[in-house]
C-alpha cells in the first residue's frame, strides 16, 4: 500500500493549486501529531517538509483532530478547514472522539475527510493473503470508522470523500479545493 507516496504527491498538488493569499499549515500524526509547517503560503519549503511524512504505528486521529482545531487554529478569523487522510482508525488517543469533535465545532473549522476505509476493505478482500496491520480485523471496525469520520464531517460542515483507489486522489483534492 503506497499510502505515504500518494499522500504525499497529492498534498504536493493540493498546496501548489492554493491561491497566492492562501495560507496552510501541515500536520501529521501517528503515535504523536506533529506540526510540520506552521500558517503561511511558503510553498518553496514545502517539499523538504514532505519528505519526512511517511506512516507508521498506531495512529492517534482524535488527539490530531483536537490538536488542530484548538492550537493549529487558535487566534485565526479567516476560514478554517482541515483536510485529513485517514482510514478512521483510532487506536491509542488520549482525547476521545467527543472532545475532538466538539473542539473542532468550536473552531468553527471545515473538516474534509479522505476516507481510506473503502479503498482498504476492497484491499484486504481481494487480498486475504495481506500481511500488515489491517490482518484479523472485523469488517465492523471499518464500519464504526465510517460513520465516525462521516458525523465528524456532516457537524463541522464538511464531507467525506471516498476513492477507492489510491489513483483517484488528485481528483478528491481537487473537489475539496473547489469547495473552498
Amino acid at each position: 500500500f503506497p499510502v505515504a507516496s500518494h499522500g504525499v504527491r497529492m498534498a504536493r498538488r493540493f498546496v501548489e493549486s492554493l491561491d497566492p493569499e492562501d495560507q496552510f499549515a501541515l500536520v501529521t500524526f501517528n503515535t504523536q501529531t506533529y506540526l510540520k509547517m506552521d500558517w503561511g503560503s511558503r510553498k518553496d519549503r514545502l517539499e523538504a517538509v514532505l519528505t519526512s511524512v511517511y506512516c507508521k504505528d498506531n495512529t492517534n486521529l482524535w488527539d490530531a483532530v483536537f490538536v488542530v482545531a484548538d492550537e493549529v487554529f487558535r487566534d485565526m478569523t479567516e476560514k478554517r478547514a482541515m483536510i485529513v487522510m485517514t482510514d478512521g482508525l483510532d487506536n491509542s488517543s488520549t482525547v476521545s472522539y467527543k472532545e475532538a469533535l466538539d473542539t473542532a465545532v468550536r473552531a468553527d473549522a471545515m473538516i474534509y475527510v479522505v476516507s481510506k476505509t473503502q479503498a482498504v476493505r476492497d484491499r484486504i478482500r481481494f487480498d486475504k493473503e495481506m500481511a500488515g496491520y489491517y490482518d484479523g480485523l472485523p469488517e465492523g471496525v471499518f464500519v464504526q470508522a465510517d460513520l465516525a469520520l462521516r458525523k465528524l464531517a456532516f457537524e463541522t460542515g464538511g464531507r467525506v470523500l471516498y476513492p477507492t483507489n489510491f489513483g483517484q486522489l488528485g481528483n478528491v483534492y481537487a473537489e475539496v479545493l473547489e469547495e473552498l
